[in-house]
């Protein structure tokens, strides 16, 4: 865009500063120019792209290049989305988070080039990962695993005739004599509990099939 059409646009509040044109109307507290005249109210910068280039796409931001927030060249933004500043903002290292300052891991590997590998998070930005970290839980996953027990806890032998799998873990082995004495274990609890209820319940007439007190026959009320 022609710098005539940006300083009509802009009333000549616009200072060249070597590649940069810094706007030097009013300044948000972090720097970025504010604009409300002419028919224009927003972001400097913003409205910057949208002379020289058109309409914002809903969900993107005006980025810096130059990394100067006055700064209104059409030639040093760019478009891109919050996880893109947060990446820009890490590689170029001015991130703010409480680790993008860390040197060194918690287990106090340092993070160096040859001990950094990184990825990209949609909703994160770059992270850091420890390579020495990431190898040791690989080995920890790959040790081989306990041997198998030979008992069950109540010392019951896991051979072939007392073992069987559970249907809904194939993998889980279940003691055959253990399941025999829970099954005891609920057959002599439901057996107390019926003779329990059996003594609470009133004695039942054979021949009516009601209560005994009220049968004219076997009535234990009959006068």
């Amino acid at each position: 865009m022609p710098i005539e059409k940006l300083e009509e646009v802009f009333g000549g509040k616009v200072r060249y500063a070597g590649n940069c044109w810094e706007w030097t109307g009013t300044r948000n507290q972090k720097g970025y120019g504010q604009i409300a005249s002419g028919g224009c109210k927003g972001m400097a910068h913003r409205i910057a792209w949208t002379l020289a280039n058109g309409p914002i796409p809903d969900g993107l931001c005006v980025l810096h290049r130059c990394d100067n927030p006055p700064c209104i060249n059409p030639a040093h933004l760019w478009l891109g989305t919050v996880a893109d500043n947060n990446l820009d903002k890490k590689i170029k290292g001015r991130g703010r988070g409480k680790c993008s300052d860390m040197t060194h891991c918690s287990r106090g590997h340092p993070y160096d080039p040859e001990n950094v590998y990184t990825c990209v998070s949609e909703k994160r930005g770059l992270l850091r990962y420890c390579r020495t970290c990431t190898q040791m839980r690989g080995r920890q996953r790959r040790k081989p695993h306990l041997p198998q027990k030979t008992h069950c806890p109540q010392g019951h032998a896991y051979d072939e005739a007392n073992t069987y799998y559970a249907k809904s873990s194939p993998n889980h082995r279940l003691c055959r004599a253990c399941g025999r004495e829970r099954g005891r274990n609920r057959h002599r609890l439901i057996s107390a509990a019926q003779r329990e209820y059996s003594q609470k319940v009133e004695p039942r007439c054979e021949c009516y099939g009601g209560i005994a007190g009220n049968c004219p026959i076997h009535g234990r009320d009959r006068d």
